[in-house]
């Protein structure tokens, strides 16, 4: 049993699966975005044909998070991760099971290459998106270590884990030309502002190593207003799509009276409690709006 567990633990440390399901709910955003949009709309009838889950391509995606997750281990086993005592989500793996180099490159070849060969053959669509995220995971955690650079670190987070996978998801079905920019960019900014969370969690050990990430170059007073800032710009920018679905409109006020209370008292173990009340926010608003949903589809279906 305590095999197992050990096991289980050092698979969880090494995929640290928060990011890639982040990454794979804004990819199924982009690939069921006109479905949604018909969705909330109680459009049901006129719903096309749902597209199948393309689960080599969130294997894909999982794969490209233990690539990422295990060199940001490596590089911050050096240092911040060292000196940082705030209990997450997961452990650093390197540290915890006295990861060698050679099993860190072994893990990281293995990883990338399996999240290319996964969809190079069946979905090759959405290989170059695939490509640009392991490139950005490099270029964020080892070399040239975005995350050190601000605002380059938030900017590199948005990036990863919104709007490439978004856009694998959205190039799946339209082009271009379709693309609701200035939804997008709302949320892309909204994704911003959860990003600077992160930053502030590791605001401490950062500091000490002289990691000068969005929140030791801000403070932490500066970074929660920049949180509000970057949110409510981007429910600006969404504004013509959350007037026509106020019930997200809701959801995302939700979010900005969370970032507000922060605001009170800005320190690491304040935003993880922010961050985790978010995510509740947002996991209750799913369950709630999916409730609705089967409600009054069974409605009109008689």
């Amino acid at each position: 049993m305590i095999k197992i567990a050990t096991i289980t633990d050092f698979i969880y440390s090494i995929a640290r699966p928060a990011l890639p399901i982040l990454a794979t709910l804004s990819y199924l955003m982009g690939y069921y975005w006109r479905q949604l949009i018909k969705l909330i709309s109680l459009e049901l009838y006129y719903l096309n044909v749902i597209p199948p889950v393309r689960l080599d391509v969130i294997a894909s995606i999982f794969l490209a998070g233990v690539y990422s997750n295990i060199i940001n281990s490596y590089k911050d086993s050096f240092d911040t991760d060292k000196s940082n005592d705030l209990v997450k989500d997961y452990v650093n793996p390197v540290i915890k099971y006295d990861l060698k180099t050679k099993d860190v490159l072994s893990i990281a070849i293995a990883s990338s290459v399996l999240s290319i060969i996964v969809v190079l053959f069946t979905t090759p669509i959405v290989l170059p998106f695939v490509i640009l995220g392991l490139l950005i995971a490099t270029a964020y955690s080892y070399f040239p270590r975005l995350k050190s650079y601000a605002p380059l670190d938030v900017i590199s987070n948005t990036l990863g884990l919104f709007l490439i996978p978004f856009m694998m998801g959205w190039f799946s079905h339209s082009s271009l030309d379709d693309l609701p920019l200035s939804t997008i960019a709302g949320f892309s900014l909204m994704a911003s502002s959860f990003f600077t969370l992160t930053a502030m969690v590791d605001y401490e050990s950062d500091l000490q190593n002289d990691i000068k990430t969005i929140a030791v170059k801000l403070g932490l007073k500066n970074s929660a207003l920049l949180c509000i800032i970057l949110h409510s710009a981007g429910m600006f920018l969404s504004l013509d799509f959350l007037k026509k679905y106020p019930h997200t409109l809701i959801y995302l006020l939700l979010d900005l009276l969370t970032y507000i209370e922060m605001l009170k008292n800005p320190m690491p173990k304040t935003v993880l409690e922010t961050i985790k009340k978010i995510i509740l926010i947002s996991v209750i608003y799913v369950a709630v709006m999916a409730i609705y949903y089967a409600w009054m589809a069974k409605l009109m279906a008689g």
